[in-house]
C-alpha cells in the first residue's frame, strides 16, 4: 500500500524562515529562559554575529560546527549562527560520556566547537579543533562582527545537521540531514498547528530530532520559545510549575514524559495549564487512563502522534482531538505528510496487500543524504527501490528502509506494530542492542554478550544484558559466594558502560549464562533467552529487611517510584529499573519526606538504599 501526494521542494534553507519573522515582528518575545528574554531582532543580530565570526575562521559550505553546551539562549543562537554561515551543525550532549564524545568530534571531522567553560573537561585538546567559549566574553562577537544577514545562497541539499543515533555495529552513525526535507517539514507543522505567536517550550535535548521541530516551528511563526533547566524538565512536577507559569500552549515530549507528566497532573489537579497542543513521538503512544483523565481535564487540547525515524524526521501525523475517553489504547501513527510516500513491502520488497503487515520504507522529500562517511551502511538502508510489473516509479525510487512493521487501516491511516529487528526503543531513545554488546565484549573477562528489551512486571521495558564469562577460578565450592560474585561482577560491568555510554543504554539488569540458545541454523535465539528473575534482581535470597527508620520510609519511597512490591536495604536504585526522570521524582519524595535537598550526584554515590539512608542520617 502506498501513499502518494507531493508538494514543491523548498527552495530556500532554514534561515530565511527565521529571517522572514524577524522582519515582521523585530520586537516579539522570541526566547525566554531563567527571567531573561531576547526580541526576535536581538535573537537574530546575536546569531549574525557568530555567524559572521565563523565566516573569518574559515568555515566550508557542509562543514560540521560542533555544539557542546548546556542548556542557555546561547544554545539558540549558536544553532541559529551556524545555519547562517551555510554549515551544519554538531549537537553534542554534555551527558554523554567522554569517548563518546570524542568519536562524533574525529568522525565528523570537527573544526570549531561552541561551547562553554563548564563543558572543557569533556572536550578533547586537539591542536585541529578551536574551541569558541560563548560564556566567555562572548560580547566580543556582537562588537567586533556585523550584525547584519549574510544571505549566503543555501540549497535544499545542504547540510543543516548531523545527528548520532545507536549504531549495530558498535559505533554510532551520523544521519545527514539536509535543509530541504527540513524546511518542507516546518510549512506542514505550521500549517496543521493551532498555536502560531503562543508559546513553545524547548524540552528534548538538541541531540534529539524533535528540538528542530520545536525551535524552528516556533521560530519561523513569531512565538516565543521558552527554555527549561535540565533539573526542572526532568522532574513533572516542576515540568508543571513552568506550564501553568509560564502559560505554555505547545509541548512536544516522548511517550514516557508523557505519562510521568499526567501521573503528576493527576496528584496536582487543581493546576490552570494553557495547553492547546501535545505532539509526542520517539516511541508507540499508549492513551493510558491517566492520560485519558488528563487531557479530559484539559478541554481543547489536543494531542498528536508523530512517526518518524531519524533519517527522515516526521513522515505521519495522527491528530487525537475529540472525546479522551474514546481514545483506543494504541492509537496509529495516522497518514503520510504531503510531502512523504509511505510504502508497505514485504521481504521481497515487493507492496503488500492492503490490510496486510508489511515493513514501513519511505520516500519523498523527507529523506536524509545518508550516513556521514559511511557508504556501506548508507547503500544498505537507503536503496533505490523494489521491482513490480505494475508499479514501475518503485524500481527507480530512494527508499529509506525503516526496520518498522505497519498495516494500512481504512481512511488511509497506519497502525505500527513494533521492529522487524532487534532495534529497541527504551524512554523514547532509538537503541542498537549490537553497539552495547561490543561495548560489552571490550570487558577482559567477557567472551560473549547478547542484549535485549524486556518488559518488567510493571510494563516497563527494560534492557536485559546476558553475558558469558571466561571461567575465573574465585570461591570455588562456596554457591554464597559464587551469588555474591555474580552481583560484584555485574556491578563491575555497568560501571564499565557507564563511562563509556549514555546513561539510558546502560543495562539495568545483566546476567550471566554458560552457553547461549541457538536457533536450528546456529544463531543466538534471543527469543529463548530465560526471562530474568524480577523476584531475584527485586530482592530474593538476599533480601534484606531494612532497619532503620530513615530505610523502612526510604523503601516505601522507591517502591511507589520503581512499581515493585518491596525493597532490599542492599537494593541498588538502577538495578531495580530506576532511570533519571524516575531519579528526579526520587530527589522530591526525599525533599518532602525528609526536608533535605540531595543532588543526583549523591545518588550516583550512594545507589543502595542502606547507603543513601546514611546519606540522609548525615544531613539530618
Amino acid at each position: 500500500m502506498s501513499n502518494v501526494t507531493t508538494v514543491t521542494l523548498a527552495d530556500s534553507g532554514l534561515p530565511k524562515l527565521f529571517e522572514g519573522q524577524v522582519s515582521q515582528s523585530p520586537n516579539a518575545i522570541a526566547l525566554e529562559f531563567a527571567g531573561n528574554t531576547l526580541t526576535y531582532e536581538e535573537l537574530n543580530s546575536q546569531a549574525n554575529a557568530l555567524a559572521h565570526y565563523l565566516q573569518t575562521v574559515g568555515v566550508k559550505r557542509n562543514q560540521l560546527i560542533a555544539i557542546c553546551l548546556e542548556r542557555s539562549m546561547d544554545m539558540i543562537v549558536a544553532i541559529l549562527a551556524v545555519l547562517k554561515a551555510g554549515v551544519a551543525y554538531v549537537p553534542i550532549d554534555p551527558a554523554y560520556p567522554r569517548d563518546r564524545i570524542e568519536f562524533m568530534l574525529t568522525h565528523g571531522s570537527v573544526p570549531v566547537i561552541l561551547t562553554q567553560q563548564t563543558c572543557l573537561e569533556l572536550l578533547p585538546l586537539s591542536d585541529s579543533i578551536e574551541l569558541v567559549l560563548l560564556d566567555e566574553g562572548g560580547d566580543r562577537f556582537q562588537q567586533r562582527y556585523s550584525h547584519d544577514n549574510l544571505d549566503l545562497p543555501i540549497t535544499p541539499d545542504d547540510l543543516a545537521y548531523i545527528i548520532y543515533t545507536s549504531g549495530s555495529t558498535g559505533a554510532p552513525k551520523g544521519v545527514a540531514m539536509p535543509h530541504g526535507p527540513l524546511v518542507n517539514l516546518i510549512h506542514w507543522q505550521i500549517e496543521n498547528s493551532t498555536v502560531t505567536t503562543g508559546k513553545t517550550l524547548q524540552f528534548t535535548p538538541i541531540s534529539f530530532d524533535v528540538s528542530f521541530q520545536e525551535i524552528f516551528a516556533t521560530l519561523a511563526v513569531g512565538g516565543t520559545l521558552v527554555l527549561i533547566a535540565d533539573d526542572a524538565r526532568r522532574d513533572p512536577h516542576c515540568l508543571l510549575d513552568v506550564l501553568e507559569q509560564q502559560r505554555i500552549e505547545r509541548l512536544f515530549l516522548p511517550f514516557i514524559a508523557l505519562q510521568h507528566l499526567a501521573e503528576a497532573a493527576a496528584r496536582d489537579a487543581e493546576r490552570e495549564l494553557h495547553l492547546k497542543e501535545v505532539i509526542t513521538a520517539g516511541e508507540q503512544l499508549r492513551t493510558t487512563p491517566v492520560l485519558k483523565k488528563w487531557f479530559t481535564r484539559m478541554s481543547g487540547c489536543a494531542l498528536h502522534n508523530h512517526y518518524g525515524p531519524s533519517e527522515s524526521h516526521v513522515v505521519t501525523a495522527h491528530r487525537l482531538d475529540d472525546n479522551p475517553e474514546n481514545w483506543p489504547m494504541l492509537p496509529s501513527i495516522g497518514q503520510a505528510l504531503p510531502h512523504v510516500q509511505i510504502h508497505l513491502l514485504d521481504d521481497n520488497r515487493q507492496p503488500v496487500a492492503f490490510g496486510n503487515v508489511g515493513e514501513i520504507y519511505i520516500s519523498g522529500d523527507c529523506l536524509a543524504q545518508g550516513y556521514l562517511h559511511r557508504p556501506d551502511l548508507t547503500v544498505e538502508r537507503f536503496i533505490v527501490g523494489a521491482e513490480r510489473s505494475d508499479w514501475p516509479e518503485l524500481a527507480t525510487t530512494r527508499l529509506y528502509k525503516t526496520g518498522d512493521l505497519a498495516r494500512c487501516l481504512p481512511g488511509g491511516a497506519y497502525e505500527y506494530l513494533g521492529r522487524s529487528d532487534q532495534q529497541v526503543k527504551i524512554r523514547g531513545y532509538r537503541i542498537e542492542p549490537g553497539e552495547i554488546e561490543t561495548v560489552l565484549e571490550q570487558y577482559p573477562t567477557v567472551l560473549e554478550a547478547v542484549v535485549v528489551a524486556r518488559d518488567d512486571p510493571a510494563h516497563h521495558k527494560r534492557l536485559v544484558a546476558y553475558v558469558i564469562m571466561a571461567k575465573v577460578l574465585i570461591g570455588v565450592g562456596d554457591s554464597n559466594n559464587e551469588v555474591h560474585q555474580d552481583a560484584q561482577i555485574a556491578q563491575g560491568l555497568r560501571s564499565f558502560l557507564r563511562d563509556r555510554l549514555p546513561e539510558y543504554m546502560v543495562p539495568s539488569v545483566i546476567i550471566q549464562l554458560e552457553t547461549f540458545p541457538l536457533t536450528p541454523s546456529g544463531k543466538v535465539n534471543r527469543k529463548g533467552l530465560p526471562s530474568p528473575d524480577w523476584n531475584a534482581i527485586h530482592g530474593g535470597d538476599d533480601w534484606v529487611e531494612p532497619t532503620t527508620a530513615t530505610e523502612q520510609s526510604l523503601a516505601d519511597i522507591w517502591s511507589q517510584l520503581l512499581q515493585i512490591h518491596s525493597v532490599s536495604k542492599t537494593s541498588q536504585f538502577f538495578d531495580l529499573g530506576g532511570h533519571s526522570l524516575i531519579a528526579v521524582q526520587l530527589m522530591r519524595y526525599v525533599h518532602e519526606t525528609f526536608d533535605l535537598r540531595l543532588s543526583m550526584h549523591a545518588l550516583l554515590q550512594a545507589p543502595r538504599l542502606d547507603q543513601m539512608a546514611h546519606l540522609i542520617d548525615q544531613h539530618l
